[in-house]
């Protein structure tokens, strides 16, 4: 038996820094978990944008395709020009192209959400309604955070292992007082006159296994290395170096998560204002093709000046889809910076 008894304080440093170590790889999977909720949420947005990528296409490709009827039907009683069929076939096969596009694209980002998700590959049906409106949040501005960040909290544990480290090494400076003990033990059928007497033994078997002679020893010892407080002295100012390291790692995440957070603000105001141009962008893209189309099929305008039109009219339907993605796009990224995903979550 062997027993540190008294270690000055090393025992328990030992269990606080296996705490320490237990709460840091808690606090890593914790924001792990958040940069892949982070992940899933930005993956699921591009894939509703491209799904209505998709509709916009779908619909350009229709009101290509009316025009085409129109203008086959005008050329072949002789009201237009063959070309104008030519161009307005041209237009049907240039509005397939990029509606096929825009389906090769939802592949790609379904593809993406799969992978991320970890599951079966399937085809999503994303939730188009809610993209349609923009975060309560930023209608209400109530919804605030004061909980630290979980990249932070990771870091704040790295600090906190290292620190105790050095708590560690410094108990190496002071001795282990120990007790220890030894018990000997053994049995014989042998009597102590046997080198005089040969008959002097038991054949029994238990008087030659029940022990009947024992040796102790007992005593209280402490242990010290002269030159310990020397190797350890160095091991706490190099400890210490790698404590200030890790705070200056903490400091640069802290600065780049507040750079995000008003970059992400920033980014807010403006997606807004886009978000409130965009319907007024596409009211004006359909009367300049509702009056185009009118005067070409009263024959007073050219095909070049309605595929114009309609070309304004796609770009706009495009932008406004997009716009409307990229305030939740802009709100997911100041989530990422302040490390709250209730916020965007609880929006649903």
């Amino acid at each position: 038996m062997n027993w540190d008894f008294f270690t000055f304080g090393k025992t328990q440093e030992k269990i606080n820094l296996s705490k320490i170590d237990v709460q840091a790889k808690e606090k890593d999977l914790q924001q792990e978990k958040f940069q892949q909720e982070i992940k899933i949420s930005a993956a699921y947005l591009n894939l509703l944008a491209s799904q209505r990528l998709v509709i916009s296409q779908q619909k350009n490709l229709d009101r290509a395709e009316v025009f085409k009827k129109t203008a086959a039907a005008r050329v072949k009683n002789g009201l237009l020009a063959g070309v104008d069929s030519t161009l307005a076939t041209a237009e049907v096969s240039k509005a397939k192209i990029a509606l096929n596009l825009a389906r090769n694209f939802v592949k790609e980002q379904n593809n993406k959400l799969v992978d991320l998700m970890g599951v079966a590959p399937q085809d999503f049906v994303t939730d188009t309604l809610f993209v349609t409106q923009i975060p309560k949040e930023l209608v209400t501005k109530e919804a605030s955070t004061d909980s630290l960040h979980p990249l932070l909290q990771f870091y704040k544990t790295k600090i906190d292992y290292s620190n105790q480290q050095v708590k560690l090494y410094k108990r190496f400076y002071y001795p282990t007082m120990s007790a220890f003990g030894v018990l000997q033990t053994r049995a014989s059928g042998f009597e102590n006159t046997y080198a005089t007497d040969q008959n002097a033994f038991s054949r029994n078997y238990w008087d030659g296994v029940n022990p009947d002679r024992t040796n102790y020893l007992v005593g209280v010892g402490i242990t010290w290395n002269l030159t310990t407080p020397f190797r350890s002295s160095k091991q706490v100012s190099a400890q210490k170096f790698v404590s200030q390291a890790l705070q200056e790692e903490y400091n640069q995440a802290d600065r780049e998560l507040k750079s995000q957070l008003n970059f992400a603000e920033d980014k807010i105001k403006i997606t807004l204002e886009n978000y409130a141009e965009a319907p007024i962008q596409v009211d004006a893209a359909k009367r300049a093709y509702v009056q185009k189309s009118t005067l070409y099929k009263n024959g007073l305008t050219d095909l070049t000046d309605l595929t114009q039109t309609m070309y304004v009219l796609n770009r706009a339907e495009i932008d406004r889809d997009i716009v409307n993605n990229n305030v939740w796009q802009s709100y997911l990224l100041k989530v990422a910076a302040t490390g709250n995903f209730d916020l965007f979550i609880n929006e649903f």
